[in-house]
């Protein structure tokens, strides 16, 4: 039978801190989303990957930060391959403070070429290995590292799944399971691993072949071993413990908390997450499966699209952030053990007004009306915090292309903008924007708009944009004749007369 546990709120909530380590904005060019979080020891692991503008290419990297917010490498994926479209899909720390991390692609963002990867990078942000599996049609990846001997790549396909065994010492071998949609693994002994999907646990041999199966009520949000012969399995609702037979020696649930999610081990005890009306909270267990400390985790927002991992220190969640147009990624790191903040953010910087110094204007060869228009700009950027503002990124949609968009986007540094001061920052020419001629006027409306100010997400996203319009020239209006003049007398006496 499940247990039903209390989970009392103890003096421990209240003696641990929630403190802000930092925080960081990822905004380095028009739209870029979180891939992973992955938290070893003192140090954040974040993925995220990036549409370049105008660009065929999309990249992917993995950055290492400390929690004092200071970035220490940034390793892109796939760095040495000529593939134009790059994605992470998973990110996990090595027990040697590396990082795994796996996804897919196209060899060609406009014609296909599907392919997976993996790769890892030593503490220092140094290749260790990387593997390209061509032809992997997968809709979704995931990686696990055994004890730093074996690295299981797993490719989910449309009727099963491929899993990649990487080895030092004996390089690559790879199976074929029945079973798609693979989420999570582990391993239980030298011989066998453990898959889950989103309801089922199994075990495989290293030939594919499946040894043991489970079925689970709810959603499995977790699965890893606290001993070689004990298996926790975290669903949305409930903790079980298994022996290595699927058996269970421990179930149950925690009263008053649902969503369980972030399962983890560290130090030989159950750590997962739950939430409450509100409240998201961290919760560490015993060796009895009672609640040993239970932590208020304070970010205020949907944790359901949040990236998170935790330590015995600190923990880390990045999310996507709505800008004026696309995204770009918010990064949080709280300490477990501190609950004042080293960082608020309160940015808040916006373009109010926009001069257009000079027009370029050329006929689009293969559309007929259409014109690209190229414009010579300042903008009035103004600070409407408290905080002094260092740099800001400026943006401007310029028009479609092929694979990614085309964008104006440029940081702009040294600005030492005060509170509720502004100035105006020239862009020269920005690029040109495509637009059709109407009524014998090429007419433009061109929007500019801020970002990432001091290197952090502005959070008052809707005053960020000004957009002005103008007339960039006239097409077609006919020539005003020439009408000839009669000048008299000539050379001029005392009278001029002129007559047309």
């Amino acid at each position: 039978m499940k247990k039903i546990l209390p989970l009392l709120l103890l003096l421990s909530v209240y003696s641990h801190g929630q403190g802000v380590n930092f925080e960081k904005g990822l905004n380095s060019d028009y739209n870029q989303k979180v891939a992973g979080v992955s938290v070893f020891d003192e140090f954040t692991y974040v993925a995220e990957n990036v549409n370049h503008s105008n660009s065929f290419f999309s990249s992917a990297y993995a950055s290492k930060i400390d929690t004092s917010g200071n970035e220490i490498w940034k390793a892109e994926a796939l760095s040495s391959s000529s593939k134009e479209v790059v994605r992470i899909n998973s990110v996990i720390t090595t027990v040697q403070g590396g990082v795994l991390v796996n996804g897919g692609g196209m060899s060609c963002c406009d014609c296909g070429g599907i392919y997976g990867f993996t790769e890892e990078f030593d503490l220092n942000g140094v290749l260790l290995w990387s593997l390209i599996h061509e032809g992997i049609n997968s809709v979704s990846t995931c990686v696990y590292q055994n004890d730093s001997t074996i690295t299981f790549s797993v490719f989910n396909l449309a009727q099963n799944s491929k899993i990649y065994f990487h080895s030092l010492n004996s390089g690559l071998d790879s199976i074929e399971l029945t079973t798609n949609s693979i989420l999570g693994l582990s391993q239980i002994n030298s011989s066998s691993f453990l898959a889950r999907t989103s309801d089922s646990l199994f075990e495989y041999d290293f030939q594919g072949n499946i040894l043991n199966t489970k079925t689970f009520s709810s959603e499995i949000k977790g699965l890893d071993k606290i001993t070689n012969d004990s298996i926790v399995v975290l669903t949305s609702d409930s903790l079980f413990i298994l022996n290595s037979s699927f058996q269970n020696l421990f179930s149950g649930s925690y009263s008053n908390y649902s969503s369980y999610n972030d399962l983890k081990i560290i130090n030989g005890k159950v750590h997962f997450t739950a939430s409450t009306p509100q409240i998201r909270w961290l919760i560490k267990l015993d060796n009895s499966f009672q609640s040993d400390i239970i932590v208020a985790l304070p970010y205020a927002g949907d944790f359901n699209d949040v990236e998170l991992d935790y330590s015995q220190s600190h923990f880390s969640l990045a999310t996507d952030m709505n800008l004026t147009n696309y995204k770009s990624i918010r990064v949080i790191d709280y300490s477990l053990n501190r609950n004042t903040d080293l960082y608020v953010n309160n940015m808040d910087v916006s373009v109010i007004d926009v001069r257009i110094n000079e027009t370029s204007t050329q006929e689009n060869s293969s559309t007929d009306s259409v014109y690209a228009v190229n414009l010579n700009v300042d903008v009035l950027v103004k600070n409407n915090s408290a905080t002094l503002v260092s740099e800001c990124r400026i943006n401007s949609y310029l028009g479609n292309s092929i694979c990614n968009e085309r964008y104006f986007t440029e940081l702009k540094t040294g600005l030492s903008l005060g509170s509720n001061d502004s100035v105006w920052i020239s862009l020269g020419w920005v690029g040109a924007g495509d637009y059709s001629m109407f009524s014998n006027q090429i007419a433009y409306i061109k929007c500019f708009y801020t970002s990432n100010p001091n290197g952090v997400v502005d959070l008052n996203v809707n005053n960020d944009s000004y957009c002005k319009s103008g007339v960039a020239g006239y097409v077609s209006l006919n020539e005003n004749e020439a009408i000839p003049l009669f000048i008299y007398p000539n050379p001029v006496q005392n009278v001029l007369f002129i007559e047309s």
